[in-house]
């Protein structure tokens, strides 16, 4: 269409319509909108992302609701980012203050040493007008307002201070000798001890969290400033657990920030979303881009906005969705034709902390159901009850399991501890949480028969968040409630150890888990129980006409996944072996259970249909039906892999966190050996060794489990899992466990048989007779029986080389080269002080055999009196060929591995 077409349909459009002035067209389409939102039911059959109505800050009218709300919505957004902003360049100033000062003082003291005088150096010429502007002997005025600017030093001018003493100092430095600027240092370091102390007055409250990102910047850990700040926005980057985190740890005064005119959100449209059974409004707000500027209309662009064509025309899926025949008014159009303005979207939250706004109409589900600042426990009462009515067995306690050995519990009634005799084990709520690095009561030998007394623990100072969690359990109707801290005695390694084995048992048979998902430490509280800080209650419901809208998170599991109740490892079986669980995020609390994840602020107890995944992880339950042996090594590797990115405190708990799991599992994997099944320890191990990483040791844990290994969280994919077309050790390698007195074979039932060579059967064939002579020759006397296995295998000594020059990290790529001529085979990662105390000359044992081209997979092991340590194995697809092996004259060998 040319210009001339465009020009004469927009005078033929506006000659045939009414002529509303601005704030009379802005209502009628704002009113337009709100009798549309009264039919929610047409509404939420349209599509996702269907755009319902186009709002612009040009166009407020007046005491309009709608106007009202979503500015109100824009700016609550912008303010959120700006006092974190705020908190950002407050940390990263005070930090490069500190510097500055830290430096100058340096240099005065040097140059007194040095017997300096003004006359060492001359001073360079002066040429650039713009830094003289800025430089502190150059400019007397700009020296004069620094030094008289903080007298009154707020937090507001505080920064401003801090960075323009920082950014001029490092200017002058530039032109002029040390002796001409040290006349006008010391007014400024007197000033700036002021500035230091509200600074730190405001920072040196939450010094010693490792999360939070203005406490790791003052402190000079954690990522670098230089980097965070390259990131971006901190609104962008930082998490909505994290951003409020941030406010809570340092309540800085606001002081405001003025948004710039392309910072300033010009439009926003609410469009149709659906999550599931519910659905909602989303907000997509518009900021001017970049490249706005004025356009003639000849060179109009074809994505800017057309005052006639972008004005969203959904009457027609409205009155498809009513089922009516009437065509619903489309908006008006503007009076007046204005240059185009081309807009881009603003990301001014979090992509994984979109909120959503939903009606609040009755009962039904899908409904909005507003959060109040304390948390209303009938509601938890009614999940409880609509769960044991509706889902049956699947989410019942089984009734033939009896209580686990030696159970205590907290009963809430008498403030005391009970024993759980062998009769019925009766109801009661477990509590997982987070300690922290805080000092609370443990049950010991010393104090358990004295907290066995009536009243005994009301007079104990209990961590808030027990006492929460004993409030929940008292609201609830239930007497019981099991808290490993207060139930568990912990001084008492046997004690402790069958507790710990049955821990499984403990938060599967409760009725109820309660889970801290917002606390670092058990101090916090459970919020909306004590801890009313993060509630929504005064900013998430918003009247409009005569519809109300509550205000969501669209996925609040990602709060969940940012808290640090979801990094530790002692949680991940407590989160796997509940049937139930009630979550306290910090805005909104959900419940979990086998079939259903129901949540505080959206009615949804009566939906039909699948749990959404992402949430609470379930163990499979017992269903009858065998799982095949691929199901099986699936099932426990994924379980393994989630389990190893988590975090201990103590990192010999690795066996005793990851039993809750594996007791659940043995109906389907059998028992475990060292964290692997023994009914498939073939197939499980293959994942262990097949994997080529700097990887630290477990010290005191079996070296051929992953459960010998500390991971970080990138590596546990590969730590577990095989990777393919690398050969095997099934058919080739057959396990012997050795256990006090006892040899037991590993071998299992099913496993194919690799076509072997003469060579192959000579040095891989087993002999459980020669492992159990061996075993008690050396092993039950002299060596300890820790996770041994043994197995016979082909061993070489091959020469392994470093590689030239310096590494950039602490492991890199050795060469491993044959003893005879020199030549490289393969390599392996190792850490690059690894030759230091060691001949080059080391052990290799094979491990897996590839058929297809027959080769061998080998791995470098150490020996320390008789028993073999697991090193590395060598890189994926560098395979030595059998008879490259072969001709270096290798040898058989019983290994005995820990």
């Amino acid at each position: 269409m040319s210009d001339e077409d465009f020009l004469e349909r927009l005078h033929s459009l506006r000659a045939d319509a009414p002529d509303y002035g601005e704030t009379s067209r802005a209502e009628n389409t704002h009113g337009e909108f709100l009798r549309r939102l009264k039919d929610w039911e047409a509404l939420s059959k349209l599509d996702e992302g269907t755009v319902l109505h186009i709002w612009r800050r040009s166009e407020r009218c007046e005491d309009c609701e709608l106007c009202s709300f979503l500015e109100s919505e824009v700016d609550r957004v912008g303010l959120f980012g700006a006092q974190v902003w705020q908190i950002w360049r407050f940390a990263l100033a005070y930090r490069a203050l500190k510097n500055w000062i830290n430096q100058t003082i340096f240099e005065q003291n040097l140059a007194k040493e040095h017997h300096h005088d003004e006359d060492d150096r001359d001073a360079g010429e002066h040429k650039d007008e713009e830094s003289k502007e800025n430089c502190l002997v150059c400019s007397s005025n700009r020296t004069t307002s620094l030094s008289e600017r903080p007298e009154d030093v707020e937090p507001a001018t505080a920064y401003e201070f801090a960075m323009d003493v920082v950014f001029d100092m490092e200017i002058t430095r530039r032109y002029h000798a040390f002796s001409e600027i040290k006349k006008i240092t010391d007014p400024i370091l007197l000033k700036s001890g002021k500035v230091l102390q509200v600074m730190g007055g405001f920072l040196g409250t939450h010094t010693n969290s490792e999360s939070c990102l203005a406490c790791q910047i003052v402190a000079g850990h954690g990522q670098d400033p230089e980097e965070l700040t390259a990131l971006g926005s901190p609104c962008d980057d930082l998490s909505l657990p994290r951003r409020r985190e941030l406010l809570r740890n340092h309540k800085l005064p606001f002081a405001p920030r003025r948004l710039s005119q392309r910072d300033a959100i010009r439009e926003v449209r609410i469009g149709m979303i659906h999550k599931g059974s519910w659905h909602g409004l989303s907000l997509e707000e518009y900021r001017r881009s970049a490249k706005h500027g004025l356009i003639p209309r000849r060179r109009r662009p074809s994505n800017s906005l057309d005052p006639v064509s972008t004005a969203p025309d959904i009457s027609e899926s409205l009155a498809v969705a009513s089922g009516s025949s009437r065509r619903i008014p489309s908006p008006r159009l503007p009076s007046t034709i204005q240059a185009p303005e081309q807009l881009e979207k603003a990301y001014r939250q979090h992509a994984k902390d979109m909120d959503a706004f939903i009606p609040q109409y009755g009962e039904h589900t899908g409904s909005a159901r507003p959060v109040k600042a304390k948390f209303d426990v009938d509601l938890l009462n009614y999940w409880l009850t609509s769960c044991q009515a509706r889902h049956g067995d699947v989410c019942r306690r089984n009734a033939k399991q009896i209580a686990p050995q030696g159970m205590i519990l907290l009963d809430t009634e008498d403030m005391c501890l009970r024993h759980v005799g062998d009769g019925v084990l009766p109801s009661y709520f477990a509590l997982s949480y987070v300690w922290g690095a805080i000092h609370q009561p443990v049950l010991t030998t010393h104090n358990l028969e004295r907290w066995k007394q009536p009243g005994s623990l009301k007079r104990r100072d209990i961590p808030t968040t027990i006492r929460d969690a004993i409030a929940i359990t008292q609201e609830s109707g239930l007497r019981y409630l099991w808290v490993d801290a207060m139930c568990i005695v912990q001084n008492d390694p046997e004690l402790r150890s069958i507790q710990i084995q049955q821990m499984y048992l403990i938060y599967n048979q409760a009725e109820l888990t309660i889970i801290d998902g917002s606390g670092n430490d058990c101090m916090n509280g459970l919020s909306g129980v004590s801890h009313l800080e993060d509630r929504w209650d005064k900013e998430s419901t918003y009247t409009i006409g005569d519809v109300t809208l509550s205000r969501v998170l669209q996925e609040p599991r990602y709060g969940l996944e940012a808290s640090p109740w979801r990094t530790r490892g002692w949680t991940f079986q407590e989160e796997l072996c509940s049937r139930r669980a009630v979550v306290f995020l910090p805005n909104v609390v959900l419940f979990s259970c086998m079939k259903s994840l129901w949540r505080e602020d959206i009615r949804l107890e009566g939906e039909i249909g699948p749990k959404p995944s992402g949430y609470l992880n379930s163990l499979p339950a017992p269903t009858g039906q065998l799982l095949s042996l691929s199901e099986r090594i699936s099932v426990f590797r994924d379980l393994v892999k989630q389990f190893i990115k988590r975090v201990l405190t103590r990192i010999d708990d690795i066996e005793n966190a990851f039993a809750g799991i594996a007791g659940m599992l043995e109906y389907a994997t059998g028992p475990l050996y060292h964290g692997i099944p023994e009914k498939d320890f073939v197939y499980v191990i293959d994942g262990c060794w097949f994997w080529n990483m700097g990887v630290r040791p477990r010290l005191g844990f079996s070296s051929w489990s992953w459960t010998g290994w500390i991971y970080a969280a990138e590596q546990a994919d590969t730590g577990i899992a095989p990777l393919p077309n690398l050969g095997t050790t099934v058919g080739l390698i057959q396990f012997y466990v050795l256990e006090h007195e006892a040899v037991r074979s590993l071998w299992s039932e099913g496993s194919p048989n690799l076509p072997t060579t003469e060579d192959l059967r000579d040095h891989f064939e087993p002999n459980e007779a020669q492992v159990q002579h061996w075993w008690s020759e050396h092993g039950v006397q002299e060596v300890p029986s820790r996770g041994l296995i043994g197995f016979f295998t082909s061993l070489l000594h091959l020469r392994v080389r470093a590689p030239r020059g310096l590494g950039a990290g602490q492991y890199r790529e050795f060469s491993v080269c044959s003893p005879i001529t020199g030549a490289v085979l393969t390599s392996l990662t190792l850490p690059e002080d690894f030759l230091r105390d060691r001949d080059a000359l080391q052990p290799f044992i094979a491990i897996a055999y590839s058929a297809v081209d027959r080769s061998f997979r080998i791995m470098l092991v150490e020996f320390n009196d008789g028993i073999c340590t697991k090193v590395n194995v060598t890189a994926p697809r560098r395979r030595i060929h059998e008879e490259i092996w072969w001709s270096l004259g290798p040898e058989r060998r019983l290994i005995i591995m820990n």
